[in-house]
């Protein structure tokens, strides 16, 4: 199905506006409109009060995108809004996006009327302080969504606009070293500052006496490894150090006011 929205297009300004939910036949007699300009300024909504004031945040959701195969990268956007927008990712290897996974949230079931899931509302804070977290992903589809809102004050929402919204899918690597890691247990897990799906791994154990010791990979996508003895009659996961050299998909992408990117 193609991308959706709870809003109307300017094709003038080439944005997507939240249109509101009160029609003009809806006013009641004792309301008084100043002038013209009153109504294109402010949106009047119906219903209770939704996060502190009646209404819903524009939002816009992306088709469901198929990249012909399951693979690790890593989802760059840009935009610009009027308002503060919160970007989701979802990322599945099924069509309909069961059991997907979400990169942020704003609602809980990624609609614009679902509870709120994050510690700040939208609009409230600025991109990049919190409650945003993005990194790598594995999975054939994807789906982007946008939540963008705009309070005038703490009781009336105004009117968030979408305009530009652009993504890209990228797969390129990093690799990441790490000294002397103390490895034990049948599945130590890794822990990387670069590397978010890790995709290679070289593990070299430093030798002990009366041992052969070898690395083995438990989960690569757990990012779990062992040593093990191969003097030794069983498998058993050793206690030892190790140097490990890693090449994978990045999970440093940082968030502003003009998109997620990549951090250096």
């Amino acid at each position: 199905m193609p991308a959706t929205h709870n809003g109307f297009l300017d094709e003038t300004k080439r944005t997507i506006q939240h249109k509101g939910s009160l029609q003009w036949q809806n006013i009641d007699s004792g309301q008084t409109i100043a002038d013209w300009d009153n109504w294109t300024s402010w949106v009047t909504y119906t219903g209770s009060a939704y996060l502190g004031a009646p209404g819903t945040p524009l939002r816009y959701q992306t088709e469901i995108i198929d990249l012909g195969s399951s693979i690790s990268g890593y989802v760059t956007v840009a935009y610009n809004a009027v308002g503060t927008i919160r970007v989701v990712i979802e990322s599945s290897d099924s069509s309909d996006m069961s059991s997907a996974t979400f990169q942020s949230q704003y609602t809980n079931d990624n609609t614009a009327t679902g509870t709120v899931q994050t510690h700040t509302i939208l609009d409230y804070y600025e991109e990049g302080y919190c409650d945003q977290t993005y990194g790598a992903f594995t999975g054939r589809y994807l789906r982007i969504t946008a939540f963008i809102e705009n309070f005038t004050s703490s009781t009336e929402r105004g009117i968030p606009e979408l305009g530009q919204f652009n993504w890209e899918v990228n797969t390129d690597t990093v690799t990441e070293q790490l000294d002397d890691v103390s490895v034990s247990g049948e599945a130590h897990t890794l822990s990387f500052t670069k590397i978010g799906v890790l995709t290679n791994i070289i593990i070299t154990p430093v030798q002990q006496s009366n041992k052969k010791l070898a690395g083995e990979i438990v989960s690569k996508a757990n990012k779990t490894i062992r040593i093990v003895d191969n003097n030794a009659f069983n498998v058993t996961g050793q206690t030892a150090t190790a140097d490990i050299l890693a090449k994978g998909i990045t999970s440093n992408l940082g968030v502003d006011s003009t998109g997620i990117h990549l951090e250096e």
